[in-house]
């Protein structure tokens, strides 16, 4: 079973890229089968289908795969995990106190310092792709202090750019910082 789990160059796992093949040979069964029996579809419309939309789909789901993976770390303060699946510029979105901040190092000083200061956990709600191919995780987000006292409960888009495997760019939604909710929060319980 661990050989499954083994990464290849694009982020995909054995087990993954055994799931695309097997799933690209029972769709192209289906479409013979369906082709030779009812004639229904046009031939064009199942070979257009077979080669432009799946590679689509499944592209989607080991992107998703890929992310549920990075948050899977995240929660886990696996921090080299995920900056091993970086690019070596990645531009990243600071959540703490807004703008970004570029480069693996740079992202590994802002992650460590974080850690000092608060607890972060991410569940993912939702996976989408938007218009300019970018994935879209729909995340609830729970900020912690160091002793466990709440300090924000959220929900929050995080947007990734994935070229080549590796993440490029990480965006946050319309959101507020965390600096700023916190702030809200103490404010909110002070009245």
């Amino acid at each position: 079973m661990l050989v499954l789990n083994i990464r290849l160059k694009h982020g995909l796992t054995i087990k993954q890229m055994l799931k695309y093949y097997l799933v690209k040979h029972l769709l192209k069964y289906l479409y013979e089968s369906i082709n030779c029996q009812y004639r229904r579809f046009s031939s064009d419309r199942w070979h257009y289908w077979l080669q432009q939309k799946l590679p689509e789909v499944l592209t989607m789901s080991s992107n998703q795969q890929f992310l549920q993976n990075l948050y899977e770390a995240f929660n886990n303060r696996e921090l080299e995990t995920i900056i091993s699946v970086m690019h070596p510029d990645v531009k990243w979105a600071n959540g703490v106190e807004g703008g970004f901040v570029y480069g693996r190092d740079a992202v590994r000083e802002y992650w460590t310092n974080q850690y000092k200061v608060i607890q972060v956990q991410l569940e993912t709600l939702k996976f989408e792709t938007d218009e300019n191919n970018r994935n879209v995780v729909t995340v609830h987000q729970i900020v912690r202090d160091l002793q466990g006292n709440l300090l924000a409960d959220t929900t929050v888009q995080q947007i990734f750019t994935i070229e080549n495997g590796l993440i490029v760019l990480y965006e946050i939604g319309e959101t507020e910082t965390i600096q700023e909710m916190i702030q809200q929060t103490k404010t909110s319980k002070s009245l």
